[in-house]
């Protein structure tokens, strides 16, 4: 069975056990964690550019 999530938004997000997309646009792992927005996610599949294991990527929106 397949696990879910509620987003930020107040959605919920179905966890296919790779990285899943709500439909406002934020993105979770597997696991449920919070992803940074695709355009930073590095071509090779090897994690993100400009974040470091384990930080969680706010918008400029969130952090006002």
């Amino acid at each position: 069975m397949n696990k879910t999530k509620k987003c930020e938004c107040g959605r919920t997000v179905t966890l296919y056990g790779y990285d899943e997309e709500c439909s406002c646009g934020r993105a979770y792992n597997a696991f449920g964690q919070r992803l940074g927005p695709r355009m930073l996610w590095s071509d090779d599949g090897d994690g993100f550019y400009g974040m470091n294991e384990g930080e969680e990527y706010n918008s400029p929106a969130e952090q006002e």
